[in-house]
């Protein structure tokens, strides 16, 4: 029955997944847009056109949940701040320009939040654990839950792993600080490096040697410039995950976003690096790679409609 069906949608910096998912977190339909950059109308208007379309295939729907990157202001349902390429999106009040055009709830969380959502939704015996979510995409997103609810702190920052400080006085970040994990560990950050080091060894820097198919190419390869530049990013990581297991020590950390193609080379380095900087108090935690890979957001955003309506 559609009743049992919501409408989840993940607004990130590239891409934007729209679905029709049914309360148990099964994707009954999904569609896949591209997001425009620094465009409020055209990114509003696109969202209209194609809610439409799902609302006209699942009339009896639930409800509407949206996850956006950046942070949101749970309690007020609006978006403080959003990643370089949404900086249109920055303070916008998405749900009343929403809500004219559709007569159910409408719901809005940060996307990290989301996607741990979705992975709380199928995990068993998550009662006095602590588990967080990272995803490495456009930027570098993050989220705690505790006892299986999601943690959001006083303000809605809590979990903003990527604007904790790896490196201070280091490289600019849109938040206004210097030194932000983000700036070493995500997509743009790994483009940023792998250019300087392609500059360095007087490698050719352009569409070619920059596509993500040669990206891929190259990292699984396990050698070479492309995959030292990895190898760099991944020790950042191990680095801010060995923080957060001394602020939260958590019991399990899920990592997702547009990496995922390497997860089985990922793991095997925050392995390496975590023993490096591991505390002798403190035992293992595990580290695993999403379930539902790109999908967790959309799927996390629709479940939240079956948390919140009455």
């Amino acid at each position: 029955m559609n009743n049992k069906i919501a409408i989840g949608i993940d607004i990130g910096g590239t891409k934007i997944n729209i679905a029709a998912v049914k309360d148990s977190g099964e994707i009954v339909k999904l569609k896949k847009i591209n997001t425009p950059a620094n465009d409020r109308k055209e990114l509003l208007k696109i969202l209209i056109e194609n809610i439409k379309i799902f609302v006209k295939e699942f009339s009896s729907y639930k409800g509407i949940g949206i996850a956006t990157a950046g942070r949101v202001i749970f309690e007020e349902k609006k978006i403080a701040y959003t990643t370089d390429n949404l900086k249109d999106w920055d303070k916008s009040d998405l749900i009343n320009q929403l809500s004219s055009h559709f007569s159910k709830n409408i719901y809005l969380d940060n996307d990290v939040n989301a996607a741990l959502l979705a992975e709380i939704n199928g995990l068993k015996d998550i009662k006095n654990k602590n588990i967080i979510f990272i995803t490495i995409g456009t930027g570098l997103g993050g989220a705690l839950a505790v006892d299986g609810k999601i943690v959001r702190g006083n303000t809605g920052s809590a979990g903003e792993f990527g604007h904790m400080v790896l490196y201070p006085e280091g490289r600019n970040c849109n938040c206004g600080k210097k030194g932000c994990a983000e700036q070493y560990i995500s997509g743009k950050a790994y483009q940023k490096r792998l250019k300087e080091k392609l500059k360095e060894s007087k490698i050719a820097v352009n569409k070619n040697s920059l596509s993500i198919d040669r990206i891929e190419i190259e990292i699984k390869k396990e050698k070479g410039l492309y995959y030292q530049v990895l190898k760099e990013m991944i020790k950042d990581l191990s680095l801010l995950l060995e923080n957060l297991k001394n602020a939260v020590d958590y019991d399990l950390c899920i990592l997702g976003g547009s990496f995922s193609a390497y997860d089985k080379i990922i793991l095997k380095l925050i392995k390496e690096y975590t023993e490096e900087y591991q505390s002798k108090y403190y035992s293992r935690s595990n580290h695993k790679f999403s379930d539902h890979k790109d999908k967790a957001g959309v799927i996390g955003a629709a479940l939240m409609v079956f948390k919140q309506s009455p």
